[in-house]
Order: structure tokens, then C-alpha cells, then sequence
């Protein structure tokens, strides 16, 4: 995989963004809380690769707008 171009990081992610979506909607709101907090949002390019498929999972990413 090549190197992603720069990206910019975002502000905090609200707890409403995953209060709906399975499987966060059965935890409660503090743990929820706890998983956004070792989180971080990021915006990238159209076209911009974000992970190839078959690769190991380094993390997590869950794509909540895709324009």
C-alpha cells in the first residue's frame, strides 16, 4: 500500500454518530465514549486509497460519510 497524502484530523466524535449502529447501539453511552476516545476522525481526498483489501489489520476504520 502506498503512503496516504495528508489528511486533516477532526474535532471529537459525538457519541449520537454510533449510538444507532450496530453493534455500539447495545453498549451504553460511557463505553461508547471510551471507544471514540482512542479514536480519531479523518477526512480524506475522493480516490484515496484507505486500506487494501487482504492486507493485515493494523486498525480499525468505520467510514461514516462517503461522498
Amino acid at each position: 500500500m502506498t503512503e496516504l497524502p495528508a489528511r486533516r484530523i477532526l474535532p471529537r466524535l459525538d457519541e449520537s454518530l454510533l449510538t444507532h449502529l450496530p453493534p455500539f447501539s447495545r453498549l451504553e453511552k460511557r463505553q461508547i465514549r471510551t471507544i471514540l476516545d482512542q479514536a480519531s476522525s479523518q477526512r480524506y481526498e475522493a480516490g484515496v486509497a484507505i486500506f487494501d483489501e487482504g492486507a493485515p489489520a493494523e486498525r480499525f476504520y468505520m467510514l461514516l460519510d462517503v461522498t
